[in-house]
């Protein structure tokens, strides 16, 4: 690889494109390889992971990470679409790496924040979300710009619908009402208006990062949890041409337990200052001091999308 050949290259971001797996090394079933994820165990973290701690072992810097690593050409091509759309505009400074919704004008600047708290009982003290909303108020955000949902056994409203937003944080299939797999593209589980086309995305799944290099093995991630691929299709969070879909987002390969996921206390006011996408999600990424509740597998992270976006 060239990167550990030359040690004068040190990016501080890397952009993985289209094509390029999740997953460095196959899956394994009982110690032989296996070509279905549905039932495998990857022998590694994901790609993102992996290549990012081996270049900070020849670097001492770990770089920020990303990939288009979407299911279908058109999903990446409009997303590539949305970028241009923000680095032609009128107002927009000219050649900026950086791409910025807050500096493109009217029609991309959320302002809501939405933490959707409400999960099944398996969970119902775990902090990882809760935790998020004070990491925002300790920065000075309002509380009038946070959308804060929290499990109330037995009255329990999730969020269903939210405009102007520059985050959605929930727990997906997790869900206390027990959200459908398809609930990124069902319309009674999120749907979004406004100003709702440049957010960060985060769901508290286990393997809502798989999808295989061949997509007839993917009929739907193990007939349980829906692939973050479908946050960036076409009909994702009613929409009808992409006008929904999330300029960032993280997702796990493998189970990482709510422990091992980007901590949103900590990559969500990142975000909420205007750094990097990539940047954020990875200092989100919890070192065993943090997490007590072992056993628990940070390495299992991976980011979609643009590594220099922000909000």
């Amino acid at each position: 690889m060239l990167l550990l050949k030359d040690y004068t290259r040190r990016p501080a971001f890397i952009l993985l494109m289209y094509g390029v797996p999740n997953v460095a090394k196959p899956y394994l079933l009982n110690g032989n390889p296996e070509p279905d994820i549905q039932t495998g165990v990857p022998q590694s973290g994901s790609l993102q992971n992996d290549l990012r701690e081996s270049l900070g072992l020849s670097y001492l810097r770990r770089p920020f990470i990303s990939g288009f690593n979407f299911k279908h050409l058109p999903d990446c091509t409009s997303y590539i679409g949305k970028l241009d759309l923000i680095d032609n505009g009128p107002s927009y400074p000219l050649n900026s790496v950086v791409l910025s919704a807050d500096k493109a004008g009217s029609g991309y600047q959320g302002t809501t924040y939405v933490l959707d708290n409400v999960k099944k009982p398996i969970y119902i003290n775990n902090p990882v979300v809760a935790t998020a909303k004070t990491s925002l108020a300790n920065i000075g955000i309002p509380g009038t710009s946070v959308l804060y949902r929290e499990s109330n056994p037995g009255m329990d409203v999730a969020v269903v619908s939210a405009a102007d937003i520059s985050c959605y944080v929930g727990w997906g299939l997790h869900k206390f009402n027990n959200a459908p797999p398809k609930w990124a593209i069902e319309p009674t589980s999120l749907t979004l208006s406004g100003s709702s086309t440049w957010y960060a995305l985060q769901t508290i799944e286990s393997i809502c990062g798989e999808w295989p290099a061949i997509p007839s093995q993917w009929p739907l991630n193990r007939g349980v949890q829906q692939s973050y691929v479908a946050r960036f299709s076409k009909n994702s969070f009613g929409g009808n041409n992409w006008n929904y879909t999330p300029i960032t987002a993280t997702s796990t390969v493998y189970e990482p337990t709510p422990d091992g996921v980007a901590q949103p206390r900590v990559w969500l006011p990142l975000w909420a200052a205007g750094h990097p996408a990539a940047q954020c999600f990875w200092s989100g990424k919890p070192s065993g001091m943090e997490a007590p509740g072992l056993p628990f597998n940070p390495n299992y992270i991976q980011v979609t999308g643009d590594p220099l976006v922000r909000r």
